[in-house]
């Protein structure tokens, strides 16, 4: 329930997929990382949506679909989103939500290298050790996005109950 974006679990899912698949060359180890991908990159798409102008609200929709956020969530993430984009504390958020793009798509390049790649055990002790650095760094930006979007949301209402009680 609630946003899910940059949400913890597909990206575990996607690392521990992409170290089973270093030790056991497995399609079925592969094919799980891929999919495991699929969520962040509906939410990437969404922003991409979201800050193009004009803004794509069927696109951003089907992005967010695709990050499997909650359905009923998707139109006021939308409006959100719109409505908060300049807004420095927001903005840093979505600073934060870039990074953790990035981190993804750092993550799913070192798929495609190791898929090609060599099979000996340094390969694979080095594929490890950078699967285990991405990890980190993702979930630092994934902290520092949620901590970000909790000051928002305590921020907007008090302003919000500013504004209600006409300070």
């Amino acid at each position: 329930p609630g946003l899910r974006i940059l949400g913890n679990a597909p990206h575990k899912a996607a690392v521990i997929s992409l170290m089973r698949y270093v030790q056991s060359g497995s399609d079925v180890d592969f094919a799980m990382f891929r999919a495991a991908l699929e969520a962040p990159k509906g939410d990437q798409a969404a922003r991409y949506a979201l800050e193009s102008t004009p803004a794509d609200f069927r696109a951003a929709r089907a992005g967010f679909l695709r990050g499997r956020n909650a359905s009923d969530d998707i139109p006021a993430i939308i409006s959100g989103f719109v409505i908060m984009r300049r807004w420095a504390p927001f903005a840093r958020a979505v600073e934060s939500w870039r990074e953790g793009d990035r981190q993804f798509m750092a993550l799913e390049q070192l798929g495609e290298r190791i898929r090609r790649g060599g099979s000996t055990d340094a390969e694979k002790a080095a594929y490890l050790a950078e699967a285990g650095a991405l990890d980190r760094s993702a979930s630092a930006h994934e902290r520092q996005f949620s901590d970000q979007m909790g000051r928002v949301a305590r921020l907007a209402a008090g302003l919000a109950y500013a504004a209600v009680a006409g300070l």
